[in-house]
């Protein structure tokens, strides 16, 4: 049975959104499984319908009501709040996060800030 996989991060930051070369890359490696990367609402709503997991950050109820087969959902984020927690649990999907993951980044952005204020960096930037 073939198994089907949404990924749908998109954002607004460049940075965080998932590179068309890196689901390649993923399409490459695991042949054997359906990778769908969806770069809008419709693609999303076209995706989840034949979905065993997704892989997003935010999800409507809708798509839940219309993922017959979805299974899992993992989120990119720590927060898993914009996703319809309840929907989800009321049908049994596991929802795991990727907690842990971005706390080095994090801790040395915010220890990157600390001296900022009292450095005037804003005047700088400016």
């Amino acid at each position: 049975m073939p198994v089907h996989i949404l990924i749908s991060i998109r954002q607004p930051v460049a940075a965080w959104v998932i590179p068309d070369a890196h689901v390649e890359r993923l399409r490459r490696a695991f042949p054997h499984i359906t990778f769908t990367h969806a770069l809008d609402e419709r693609s999303d709503r076209d995706g989840i319908a034949r979905a065993d997991a997704a892989f997003t950050w935010i999800m409507t109820p809708d798509m839940v009501e219309h993922a017959p087969k979805l299974r899992w959902v993992h989120s990119s984020a720590v927060a898993v709040g914009r996703l319809p927690l309840r929907g989800l649990g009321g049908r049994g999907i596991t929802v795991t996060n990727s907690r842990g993951n971005q706390s080095p980044a994090l801790a040395e952005h915010a220890t990157g800030e600390l001296p900022a204020p009292a450095r005037r960096l804003a005047l700088g930037v400016r």
